[in-house]
Parts: C-alpha cells; structure tokens; sequence
C-alpha cells in the first residue's frame, strides 16, 4: 500500500521515496496526474554541482536520448531516462523504477501517469490517496526498450 497524504496548504498529495542509495534516503514525490512520465531533479536528489556535472557527462557520453517536457507554466525543460532498482515507495518494493532525470537545483519530484495508470487507489473529498495495488508487470512493459536509460547511482557511486 502507498499513502499519499494531503496537505492542504499546498493542495497536493505527497509520497516519500525510499532511495537506499546515498545519504539523502529519502525524496518527496508529489502525486501528478498532470504529468505524463515521473521526473525527479537533481535538486531533489541532493545532487551537488560536481555530482551533476559528472552525471551530465557519463549521460553526454552515452548518448542518452533527452526528452523535452513542457511544464504547466508552459516552461520547457530537458529530462533523460533513468531508473533506480530495488526501490520503496510506501509498502511497496519495485525492483525497477523509472523516471527522466532533470537537472535543476529546485527539489521537484512527480509521479507521472506512467507510474499512476498502473494504480488502484481510493481518496475521498480533500483526502489522501491511497494506493491498494500496483499493476508491476504493465508498469515494466512500458519500459520494455530500457536500454536507452541508466541508473544514475551507478554512475555516481561506483567506487
């Protein structure tokens, strides 16, 4: 089960992400049925400007395929495919987790519908969500060619 708590004052649903990875385990996501694919910042990530840059480099250098997403405000913005394995959001444990890596300092993080459609859930009015199944298997299936992304914490933390 996820839980995604409301919070009224900034009228949005929020979830933590479990990293297990480096020293900020853990990330805000918001819960974005605006958002067609998940994003996170390298701002969310506690990514530093040497970090980034050596990210950005091994991404330039493996010739990544980049993405141009257009935000609300109608702001264009580059995103690169990337996942995470093993995982946790909530009480559920995702071997893979896929999201487009954008660089800014600004912590955003956004579940999109590519992860949500593969949802049950339930709220009620200004209430939380709550996500009582998670379809994995249609979720891989939308990533079948994920050979075009990388796991950043690889790059980042390999010795």
């Amino acid at each position: 089960m996820i839980h995604f708590g409301y919070n009224k004052r900034t009228k949005s649903y929020r979830a933590f992400i479990d990293l297990q990875k480096m020293d900020k385990d853990f990330v805000s996501i918001k819960f974005d049925t605006g958002a067609t694919d998940t994003i996170i910042t390298t701002g969310a990530l506690g990514f530093d400007d040497i970090q980034a840059a050596k990210l950005l480099k091994s991404i330039k250098g493996k010739k990544l395929i980049q993405t141009t997403f257009t935000s609300a405000s109608n702001d264009s913005f580059i995103g690169y495919s990337c996942y995470c394995d093993d995982l946790r959001i909530g009480d559920v444990e995702l071997k893979r987790f896929y999201y487009y890596i954008v660089f800014n300092d600004k912590p955003k993080a956004l579940l999109g519908d590519d992860f949500i459609s593969c949802c049950i859930f339930s709220h009620g009015y200004k209430g939380d969500i709550v996500v009582t199944a998670f379809n994995y298997e249609g979720y891989e299936k939308q990533y079948i060619s994920s050979q075009n992304s990388m796991n950043i914490f690889e790059v980042l933390f390999q010795g």
